[in-house]
């Protein structure tokens, strides 16, 4: 909510939470949620925490008079007002002004009319001070007509001129003031898996375009209160991310639809990775494993929790199937969407309704244009305009079939051709309880704690481990160590493997493995016990730390050829890497045979690492093998839309002969090692190794 100083003239300033730029607001403006022009955040605006004047009774003070009006700014390059969400249902005619005829004195005039030009010739500076005096008045006038709008902004409520005016009542018990539109939110989100796809929540660095500003749409274009909201995920915004494990879920699911009054509607969203076994559908939490039933949550559980809600109207918005196709799959994904989840989510139990962002054998996909989801980010970003023209009361069930009917044309410019079909199953049942103003609202959302009780020396344990093994990610850009809060190991069994002794040649070659791996890597945490290490490997080394890259902008055609020869000189950098990375794997195969002297530890620690170095020089053979593709023709695309060439994951390697063979050893060697340290770090990091997909392939980009 951005914070307003006092009033300076017929211009309000303001700062954008989001962006930090000042926005120059008309005071007949601030009781009306605005869209800041530079970072596109809706804001709604709020008066001194301070009284700048003496208030009547019952009535806010008027903003001091400035000592002078600042310079006019024309309200085109100010902001870009939200659209209400309805028109007025009164059925007197209200009066309207163009947008040009309510600010036509803010818009300035370099040639005044002789009248206005004769007058000032005998009144000198008298004019503009009653001019002044009078564009105050009335943007003091504004501010106390509005007052109650921009109280409502302040308790959290989106401002509706058409709702009836309330007391706010409160409840003794629970608190939470009476009256308001009587919606509640939930959505839970996963994007960081452990070993699944990452599923985007947008780009990075551009908060306004991500998932976590969908709680704004939910508040500005559907009226439900900013304290009925809540969103469970480990990309949330402000400082509020956490961790959606099951557990986590399950209670937050369960605690937020058990709190729903019978008057209430509630809209909840489930935005992830689904897994199918055998003959049921699941949800997969952050931890949770394709392959294994017991890590994860039944779609029906969802479904089934929401009949037993007493809230009035019950919909369940479900996005998975995420699919990216520049970004392609790093790790395992839900693929299309089942014959069985189709099923399930069109037929819901009795009062539930199901909007699903795709159909049968279709993903939900993320876009260059939309990376959060073409969904998602169509219904973030044009909830407002979706609904224009609907009339919304406090008593009026949530438009779901105005959206439904509205969204996929508006999905169409962001999937440029990709087939994706939302639908919308079940009917709302007329049960539950009619609106009552003085009904307190529903106690606010909060969300489940972290599983507790995990020893802190558990934990610490596992950071030793990291400590000793911890190297650079295995591919480009993608995702770093893993969070072992997420799965802590198991104190009995690290008991098993004990740190200390002495420094024995295969711990050595294995601290050295780890420099070269740094040494060619750009990520700037590297170990400070590596730190001298690493340094002296690359003076010897002469690498370019920026030669592996996700992708390449595609050159003008006068440039081609000194573009292909840039390509043909990264692929000669690429196989400087290539033999330095042999070179460490050659000296560690050849204490092979020392391995079964070491501790348990140290005989997984030499295990990781073999392997990861074997997982990353099939890597590198794979992409010098797409340097070569790149240097002898351009991937198929269209020149119209089309600026740049990505690299995108997939699990097939096409490269050298000699890259294919090490990924399969080092699958091989990952498989055994997460199954006889069970319980431990390295069972996390050895799973995570052996679920990352080495192939890859061009993907044309609409973006560079």
């Amino acid at each position: 909510m951005a914070r307003v100083p006092p009033a300076t003239g017929s211009v309000v300033q303001a700062t954008c939470p989001g962006c930090q730029n000042v926005l120059r607001v008309p005071a007949d403006m601030v009781t009306q949620p605005i869209q800041c022009k530079h970072c596109k955040t809706v804001l709604r605006l709020k008066q001194p925490a301070t009284p700048v004047a003496s208030a009547p009774a019952r009535r806010p003070a008027p903003p001091p008079v400035p000592a002078r009006t600042p310079p006019p700014v024309p309200v085109a390059d100010l902001v870009e007002a939200v659209a209400p969400a309805e028109e007025s249902a009164d059925p007197a005619p209200r009066r309207k002004k163009s947008r040009g005829a309510a600010f036509e004195n803010l818009e300035g005039d370099d040639a005044p009319t002789d009248r206005v030009r004769r007058r000032a010739r005998g009144s000198g500076v008298v004019l503009p001070l009653i001019l002044i005096g009078l564009v105050l008045a009335g943007a003091a006038a504004a501010v106390v007509a509005f007052w109650p709008q921009i109280q409502a902004a302040l308790n959290g409520e989106s401002p509706d001129p058409h709702a009836e005016k309330k007391p706010p009542a409160k409840d003794a018990g629970k608190g939470v003031p009476a009256g308001g539109y009587p919606r509640r939110a939930l959505i839970v989100s996963t994007h960081k898996y452990l070993y699944a796809n990452p599923v985007h929540a947008g780009p990075p660095g551009q908060q306004a375009h991500s998932l976590s500003t969908l709680v704004n749409t939910l508040n500005t274009a559907l009226k439900i209160p900013l304290n009925q909201i809540a969103h469970l995920s480990d990309e949330a915004g402000r400082g509020t991310a956490r961790a959606p494990l099951k557990p986590v879920i399950e209670k937050t699911v369960a605690d937020f639809l058990d709190g729903c009054r019978a008057q209430d509607r509630v809209l909840f969203f489930l935005v992830g990775h689904s897994a199918e076994i055998e003959d049921k559908v699941y949800y997969v939490p952050i931890e949770g494993e394709m392959e294994v039933a017991e890590s994860l949550i039944p779609m029906a559980w969802f479904l089934e929790k929401l009949a037993a809600c007493k809230a009035k109207q019950k919909i369940l918005v479900v996005d998975v199937n995420r699919e990216n196709p520049t970004y392609g799959r790093e790790r395992p994904t839900s693929g299309p969407m089942s014959e069985k989840l189709e099923a399930l989510l069109k037929s819901p139990p009795e009062g539930v309704q199901v909007w699903s962002a795709c159909s049968k054998d279709e993903y939900s996909y993320e876009t260059d244009t939309d990376v959060c989801g073409a969904f998602l980010g169509t219904l973030r970003a044009e909830g407002g305009k979706l609904l224009q023209g609907k009339i919304s009361r406090e008593a009026d069930p949530l438009p779901i079939d105005l959206l439904h009917e509205r969204l996929p044309a508006a999905m169409r410019p962001s999937l440029n051709g990709l087939k994706q079909t939302p639908f919308l199953a079940g009917a709302a049942k007329d049960n539950g309880a009619e609106y009552d103003a003085k009904e307190p609202l529903a106690k606010e959302p909060t969300l489940a704690p972290l599983p507790g009780g995990q020893a802190a020396v558990t934990l610490a344990a596992a950071n030793g481990v990291l400590d000793e093994i911890r190297v650079p990610s295995l591919k480009v850009s993608k995702e770093g160590a893993p969070d072992f809060n997420l799965v802590p190991p198991k104190a009995d069994v690290m008991k098993d493997y004990v740190a200390g002794g002495d420094a024995t040649p295969i711990r050595k070659k294995v601290q050295q493995a780890r420099a070269v791996l740094w040494a060619i890597s750009k990520e700037e945490d590297v170990p400070a016990d590596l730190k001298a290490l690493v340094a002296e490997k690359r003076d010897d080394l002469r690498v370019d730390l920026g030669v592996l890259q996700d992708g390449y902008g595609k050159p003008a055609a006068a440039q081609e050829n000194a573009f292909k020869a840039n390509v043909e000189a990264d692929e000669r950098k690429v196989a400087v890497m290539l033999g330095a990375l042999t070179e460490a794997h050659e000296e560690l195969k050849d204490l092979e045979a020392e391995r079964e002297k070491e501790t348990k530890r140290w005989q997984a620690n030499y295990d990781f690492i073999v392997a990861h170095l074997e997982a990353k020089i099939a890597y590198l053979f794979e992409y010098q093998s797409m340097l070569g593709q790149m240097r002898r023709e351009y991937p198929e695309h269209d020149a119209k839309i089309h600026v740049a060439f990505k690299l995108a994951s997939r699990q097939e390697l096409s490269g050298d002969a000699t890259g294919r063979k090490l990924a399969k050893t080092a699958h091989k060697t990952f498989t055994t090692l997460a199954e006889e340290a069970k319980g431990t770090p390295w069972e996390v990091l050895a799973k995570r190794e052996k679920l990352t997909n080495l192939g890859l392939e061009w993907k044309p980009s609409t973006t560079r």
